[in-house]
């Protein structure tokens, strides 16, 4: 389960560093480091909105701010080009 509502109560009520987030959520600074930049470029505000639980700001947060949604082929086509390139040498 996703946890970017506490993420953001912890950074925004007590002011702890990512480090400090990700210890207390059990999850990677990776992961708070994302769930702050895509509640930042959806502008998601802390304190939240009346009435909004968890699943109306995962929603909200990572909906609205799919980063794959650009690009959404570009890994498979580099996949079928490194394996086109990979078969054709011989050995």
């Amino acid at each position: 389960m996703r946890k970017i509502k506490e993420v953001l109560r912890l950074r925004f009520e007590l002011g702890l560093g990512q480090r400090a987030i990700a210890r207390a959520c059990s999850i990677s600074q990776s992961t708070v480091h994302e769930y702050l930049k895509r509640s930042e470029a959806a502008k998601v505000t802390w304190p939240l909105p009346e009435g909004w639980d968890q699943e109306r700001v995962e929603k909200h947060s990572l909906e609205s701010t799919d980063s794959r949604s650009s690009f959404p082929n570009v890994s498979v086509l580099t996949f079928l080009l490194c394996m086109r390139s990979y078969n054709s040498i011989a050995i």
